[in-house]
């Protein structure tokens, strides 16, 4: 009997994943059992926007996936958010994975300011992130962390504290904005 596979992830991904495992002889098929779709609250986007215009003043702004990074440059220029080339030279772009740097790429970031564990690590998530990026943050610092939310929105989106309780312990401060909602497809 052939190896089959249902892929469960976004629409956006899903159809990546089933076209990489049928190329390997798998018979996958995309079955999205999450949508993922841009904030919807008008509080939540008032904060989205408030945070893509203080990009610059941040020490690093991390991206929890691909989705964080496409939304948060959404209605932008890349980076050069014009006024803010200069000062967001020195912003780091944090990603847990490749995903997450392709969309940091595609959304017009220089590959010399973006963070990541390398393409060939064990693992991709917060822990081989904070390897990667511990030393670049101390006191008095501030980050910023790009995630989703959940129906009904929370301000600030929702994920794991892990990452933010490590910089925090390092003395930094970390503030939240929700890029994406998540939802039933």
């Amino acid at each position: 009997m052939a190896t089959r596979a249902i892929v469960t992830r976004p629409a956006r991904e899903a159809a990546q994943w089933a076209a990489d495992l049928q190329a390997r002889g798998i018979a996958a098929c995309a079955l999205p059992l999450i949508a993922i779709t841009a904030v919807s609250d008008p509080a939540l986007r008032a904060a989205l926007q408030h945070a893509r215009e203080g990009f610059a003043s941040y020490r690093a702004v991390m991206f929890v996936s691909g989705n964080a990074a496409q939304y948060f440059f959404e209605t932008n220029q890349p980076i050069a958010l014009s006024q803010q080339a200069q000062a967001a030279i020195n912003t780091r772009a944090w990603a847990p994975g490749p995903g997450t740097v392709a969309a940091l790429l595609q959304a017009g970031l220089a590959r010399e300011r973006i963070d990541a564990p390398r393409a060939d690590a064990a693992q991709f998530d917060s822990e081989a992130l904070w390897q990667v990026v511990a030393p670049q943050i101390g006191p008095g610092d501030r980050v910023l962390i790009v995630r989703g939310t959940n129906a009904p929105a929370a301000e600030g989106g929702n994920g794991r504290e892990w990452l933010a309780q490590r910089i925090t312990a390092a003395g930094a401060g970390v503030d939240f904005v929700a890029a994406y909602e998540r939802g039933a497809p």
